[in-house]
């Protein structure tokens, strides 16, 4: 008798954290509960979660004994819940432990991921995916570029979703609460930038995009919300004060970042209070990205990548080359780029629209997310683990009988 699913969940962050990786747990998640079992799903939270297990909506949440990815732990936890497989999302170039384990055929790993850069030492592709049973792609953009590196277990993408009853169009004029909480006005410009600080975002291209957006429309008063900290691998504070724009930048409050951050109800809400989403960096998906377009916001987006594939209404930045300093490679926004897109979007100041709302519906829907997922698993991978016994089976009835 085949066995049943039971998933081992890596994702670095807790369902009960709103980063994005909790982000995806909290709603992922539960769903395929749903189907299997919340018994069958088991939740691996190395980065916030240690020295504890935990419990979300039935499902346990175990525990890491560090602040990095927790490869050293993912055997133990395998050996302990014997899960049909390990399913690790977001970033993976920085695996070494799981792919020597699925190597070894210690576990059985399916990573579910982007192609995060413009591109990538065929090396550290194959020697880090080749061993996965399966890679699913956030998009096609990112299937192209692992099939490109002579991958050979790479499936149909399956995007991530957004929360379509929550990230939903809200008129501005019932928020001025949170209008003045992150310094906008009816008579601004208001951009709104969300996105972690790393070096690999490059903020300073497009603050330096506002600024010369600024320059060619001195009637126009401009006001920008960064939904991040300010401090770290940057000096953001400083960036601005380099960009000419910190007499319009608002921060979060630090204080609420070390704190986890805000709700998604609470960024919904901020989300329908600006004109546009600036984040022309290049994401492997952008969550702000989806959520926005949920919202009928436009959004500012790098040509290269995959964001095309989730904007509908927006305005797109060309790079103004790539940066090597590093041996996966990234584009960097042009900051002529960068205002010439605020220039694009501003006749379209507090407009929504309707046709990028129903498109994100349509597609990006946690529930459609969820469906793609359990027919993956339904009709190719339970197939195929049974087909080619990637198990050991219990041994029968009458066997067992016999050796009574």
């Amino acid at each position: 008798m085949p066995k049943p699913v039971r998933i081992l969940w890596d994702a670095k962050d807790s369902p009960f954290l709103s980063s994005g990786y909790g982000v995806i747990a909290k709603h992922l998640l539960p769903r395929l509960a749903a189907r299997y079992g919340p018994e069958n799903i088991v939740i691996f939270a190395p980065v916030f979660t240690r020295d504890r297990t935990e419990m979300f909506e039935g499902m346990k949440v175990l525990s890491g004994i560090g602040f990095d990815f927790g490869e050293e732990m993912v055997k133990s936890h395998w050996d302990n819940h014997k899960p049909t497989f390990l399913l690790t999302c977001g970033d993976w170039f920085m695996f070494r432990t799981i792919p020597q384990l699925a190597g070894n055929d210690e576990i059985l790993w399916i990573h579910w991921g982007p192609y995060d850069f413009l591109r990538m030492p065929d090396a550290m592709v194959q020697n880090t995916l080749k061993f996965a049973w399966k890679v699913v792609p956030w998009t096609q953009w990112d299937k192209q570029h692992f099939l490109s590196h002579g991958l050979k277990n790479v499936t149909d993408p399956i995007p991530l979703g957004v929360d379509t009853k929550l990230w939903v169009p809200k008129a501005r004029s019932e928020l001025p609460n949170v209008m003045a909480s992150v310094g906008f006005r009816e008579d601004t410009y208001n951009i709104l930038c969300l996105g972690a600080n790393q070096r690999r975002k490059y903020w300073y291209e497009q603050l330096e995009g506002i600024s010369v957006f600024r320059k060619g429309h001195p009637e126009i008063p401009v006001r920008v919300y960064f939904h991040t900290w300010s401090a770290g691998e940057h000096d953001l504070n400083q960036l601005a004060v380099e960009a000419h724009v910190d007499d319009i930048v608002k921060w979060a409050a630090q204080y609420t970042m070390s704190q986890g951050g805000l709700e998604e109800r609470q960024l919904a809400a901020i989300m329908n209070c600006a004109d546009v989403v600036l984040q022309a960096n290049q994401e492997g998906w952008g969550l702000a990205m989806s959520q926005a377009q949920a919202c009928g916001v436009p959004v500012v987006f790098l040509e290269e990548g995959s964001a095309a594939e989730i904007v509908q209404f927006g305005a797109s930045v060309p790079s103004m080359g790539a940066d090597y300093t590093q041996a996966a490679i990234k584009p960097i926004p042009h900051p002529v780029g960068v205002a010439g897109a605020l220039e694009q979007l501003l006749p379209y100041r507090n407009q929504r629209s309707e046709a990028a709302i129903e498109f994100t519906r349509r597609n990006f829907d946690w529930d459609v997310v969820a469906a793609k997922w359990i027919e993956l698993i339904g009709h190719t991978l339970m197939p195929e683990h049974e087909r080619y016994s990637m198990y050991i089976p219990e041994p029968s009835e009458r066997l067992r009988a016999a050796a009574a």
